[in-house]
């Protein structure tokens, strides 16, 4: 198994406290840095990488999305697609920033991620790309008048892009969503590469006089 890495960051150092981060999540299965750390020593360190202006999610999903192209070489790859919630109601008064989440009340943010697994095997291959919701200015409520670009929902059709650039060495791509991907916008600017595998949420007309 590839050693865990979070990113390059343009300096070795950055790099091998990324490392070190990442290595005692998989470890301690926590995300709080006191826990994380050995002693205090390595929590002003991570303290002090996650503070450092180069360390951007930007380069730690590049990097995770470079191991995972090459190990999807030549397979057949699922992209499974979907959306989950990070919570942070308990937190409330510790927080800043952040709007609410699906229940339209507790703070926190919408995570959107597309894991890469082998279709053959159903071995998980890695991160494909993911995208950070953050509704700050709070949910906006005319979502059915605005274009397919500036809704919540392009988080679905840039994923199946992301899939086509990320995994263009496999032999086959299957994205694989639930009823929140079954967006006319999305079948219509599907990738050539691409294949969609979507749960239905509307009966559509699938001929002149058939519906699915």
């Amino acid at each position: 198994m590839d050693q865990p890495q979070l990113g390059r960051f343009g300096d070795r150092r950055l790099a091998a406290t990324g490392d070190a981060l990442l290595a005692a999540m998989q470890t301690q299965r926590s995300m709080c840095l006191r826990s994380l750390a050995r002693d205090r020593d390595e929590t002003r360190r991570f303290n002090d990488f996650l503070d450092n202006e180069a360390v951007s999610r930007h380069e730690m999903l590049t990097h995770a999305a470079r191991l995972t192209a090459g190990r999807a070489t030549a397979r057949h790859v699922l992209a499974v697609a979907d959306t989950s919630e990070l919570n942070f109601a308990t937190h409330a008064a510790r927080k800043v920033g952040f709007g609410t989440v699906g229940n339209g009340r507790d703070i926190g943010v919408l995570v959107h991620p597309i894991i890469a697994v082998d279709a053959d095997h159903g071995g998980i291959l890695g991160l494909v790309g993911a995208e950070v919701i953050n509704r700050s200015q709070g949910r906006v409520e005319d979502h059915k008048r605005r274009p397919a670009d500036e809704k919540e929902a392009r988080r679905w059709l840039a994923g199946a892009q992301t899939a086509s650039d990320v995994l263009a060495e496999a032999a086959m791509i299957t994205v694989v969503e639930d009823r929140e991907g079954d967006i006319y916008d999305q079948f219509a600017r599907r990738p050539d590469n691409v294949h969609l595998l979507v749960r239905a949420a509307q009966n559509r007309t699938v001929s002149a006089d058939a519906r699915l």
